[in-house]
Parts: C-alpha cells; structure tokens; sequence
C-alpha cells in the first residue's frame, strides 16, 4: 500500500528542505538585480538571502558582533533596515549573518522576495 522512497527520489528533488542549523530557504540574488547590503559605512553585494539572514563577502566585518543593515529588496519602495550578528567569516571573506528582531512585515517582504526568486530559477 505505501512504498519507501528510494535514494534516488530524495535526490530528484528541486529544492531540498534547510539544514537542521537553518530555518528558511535561501536564494541567490539575480545577477540582472543584485542586491546590495549597507552596514558601517560599508556597501557590499548579497551572495544568498533567507528571512534568517544573508552572505556576502567583505574584509571590514567582525564575527560576534552584531551592525545595522540596510538594503533594498526589488520591487520593494520601502527599505528593511535591521540588526544582523555575523556568525562567521570565512577564509574567502565571506561574512555570513543571521537577522535580529525583523518585524512581521520585513520578514515577509524576503520571504516575497525568496518566492519570487525561487519561481524565477523555475522558469529559466
């Protein structure tokens, strides 16, 4: 009556679910639109976004510490200005960050904006 999946449907898959450490889905920003991240005086271009934070490369970050940040997603008038804490720069300085204290509202303008870039990838 129920079959067991097999390897080779969990590796089929178009998107697979967030590492356990992860709670949402992150995309890459589309090379035609990318986004661009403000923190301390510092313009820096997003390698993947989720509502649980962003990556991009910078030297001028710190791990532990926590800066205000401001970007603008597409089609979006308004910015989303938050707190984020860099949990980790790696070696290729890539700062990889976790958001703080999102309102509703900012948190379901990425998750618009992760939809959207989810069905984009689809259609290409």
């Amino acid at each position: 009556m129920f079959s067991k999946k097999s390897k080779s449907d969990e590796d089929s898959k178009l998107f697979r679910a967030p590492e356990e450490s992860r709670q949402a889905f992150r995309v890459a920003p589309s090379p035609q639109k990318p986004l661009k991240v403000e923190a301390d005086d510092t313009e820096a271009t997003v390698l993947n976004i989720s509502s649980g934070g962003m990556a991009f490369r910078s030297s001028k970050f710190v791990a532990g510490k926590i800066y205000k940040v401001k970007f603008n997603l597409p089609n979006d008038e308004q910015p989303i200005t938050a707190k984020m804490e860099i949990l980790a720069v790696g070696e290729d300085n890539r700062c990889r960050c976790r958001f703080y204290n999102l309102t509703p509202e900012q948190e379901n303008q990425i998750h618009r904006y992760v939809l959207n870039r989810q069905k984009e990838d689809l259609d290409d």
